[in-house]
């Protein structure tokens, strides 16, 4: 069999099998860029907390007193490096994090004023501290630890807010409030608008599929460097059939372009141009 006819076939049958692939990627990809995953920015996580006025607080301990309260209470957890001074469940609290390669993981929460360590939080906890959130009083609520991601908050970059608490409560849009158990931080809000959208762009588009990416995260990374691998394969088969059928007649000095027509004209010439690009 000539190559050429062995690039032919491999880009057809390849075309039939991963086309439906790519089509989902680039809808996907669409989907993510007018709606991100749920989670909430470092700057809203901020602006969720109500206001220190600490002119009018009682005394308060340091951070070496705060880190001492979660050593003596926790000794196995990592060593805190660092602090967040917030008012958070009607308390001045100090979220304490600990250096994790590149980043900080939030490890606890300690009461600002009589050095009380507050974590891990109780399902009640979380429940005041999700209410906080928005406008929710009154509202019944469903209260889940989960000690993994779900698929609308999941991925490596994620896990230090594992195990987390959802909030979901019984409104019309079923509003899901997360709550990190260590922490007490409100990390993420999904509506059911948010649930559907996060169906159409980051789950196909990452395959974050729970049985795939937690119980065989091996397969699922070989699965996400060799499917977009055998697709650059399929777009580079067809940018070497396209350059190759260019000009079909021009050595009888007849310049058409291209020697397909209608649907498949097209196929060719936005082929070869968007698949170089």
């Amino acid at each position: 069999m000539r190559w050429k006819r062995a690039n032919y076939i491999l880009h057809r049958w390849a075309g039939i099998v991963l086309g439906l692939i790519v089509l989902v990627w680039f809808v996907s990809g669409i989907a993510m860029m007018y709606y991100p995953y749920p989670e909430l920015t470092a700057r809203e996580q901020l602006d969720a907390y109500p206001p220190l006025a600490l002119d009018r607080a009682p005394p308060l301990i340091d951070f070496a007193a705060a880190r001492l309260a979660m050593a003596n209470s926790m000794p196995d957890a990592p060593r805190p490096s660092s602090a967040r001074l917030v008012r958070w469940d009607g308390r001045l609290v100090y979220q304490l994090y600990a250096e994790h390669g590149s980043h900080h993981e939030g490890v606890g929460v300690v009461d600002a004023v009589d050095g009380t360590l507050l974590s891990p939080l109780s399902p009640e906890t979380a429940l005041r501290s999700a209410r906080a959130a928005g406008p929710f009083a009154g509202l019944s609520a469903r209260v889940e630890l989960l000690p993994r991601g779900d698929h609308y908050f999941m991925g490596n970059e994620k896990r230090d807010a594992y195990p987390v608490y959802r909030v979901r409560f019984a409104n019309a849009e079923q509003t899901a409030i997360y709550v990190a158990s260590r922490t007490g931080q409100h990390v993420a809000t999904l509506d059911s608008r948010g649930r559907l959208l996060t169906w159409i762009g980051s789950v196909p588009h990452w395959l974050y599929f729970q049985g795939l990416y937690y119980d065989h995260y091996s397969a699922w990374l070989w699965i996400s460097i060799l499917v977009p691998g055998a697709s650059m394969a399929l777009a580079l088969t067809g940018v070497v059939l396209g350059l190759l059928q260019l000009f079909p007649r021009r050595r009888r000095t007849e310049w058409r372009l291209s020697s397909y027509g209608g649907v498949s004209k097209w196929h060719h010439l936005a082929g070869v141009l968007f698949g170089v690009l």
